[in-house]
């Protein structure tokens, strides 16, 4: 069949739109060969960590393992190989803090910031106090009950606090 069969295209190559090179690929080559074949003639630059691969005019990228008749490509087709650098992490904070936009990425958990606490605080601005902050009275331990078991605990046993509170102590 005629689709097995060696096919020419053209790969634009460098910024420079007339730089490109004619190729001869099968159908069944992967799109990681063809690019091995570009960097053979076009050495990477020093800052690049991958090469990218796609129609010309197009920034829909090639998979590495995908075949050539899997991308639609096709005798005469011409395709525009890139140089690129998959920034990490870090990378992108730094460039985005020098004011440089990168795509949006997603932030690693322990990157994300509560803003709110948890619980809401045990005070609250009040007119009345003007603006001053005061205990929310919900924020409050309740009196009576509450109380007496917060000086048991710290009295040890609750029942010497009632034996306590009645003088009938032993020391």
């Amino acid at each position: 069949p005629a689709c097995l069969e060696a096919m020419r295209i053209t790969v634009y190559y460098s910024p420079d739109a007339d730089k490109c090179t004619e190729l001869e690929v099968e159908p069944s080559d992967t799109v990681k060969s063809v690019k091995q074949k570009v960097i053979a003639l076009y050495a990477p630059p020093e800052w690049a960590n991958t090469a990218l691969l796609a129609l010309h005019g197009s920034k829909d990228y090639f998979d590495n393992k995908k075949r050539l008749a899997q991308c639609k490509v096709q005798q005469g087709d011409a395709l525009k190989f890139s140089y690129a650098r998959t920034l990490t992490q870090q990378e992108k904070l730094q460039m985005n803090m020098q004011g440089i936009e990168t795509e949006e990425f997603p932030l690693a958990d322990e990157a994300h910031l509560r803003t709110m606490p948890a619980m809401p605080l045990p005070f609250e601005p009040t007119a009345a106090s003007g603006g001053r902050a005061r205990w929310a009275s919900s924020a409050l331990p309740p009196r009576g009950a509450g109380a007496r078991r917060a000086t048991a605990v710290r009295g040890g046993d609750p029942a010497m606090l009632g034996a306590h509170a009645a003088g009938r102590t032993s020391s």
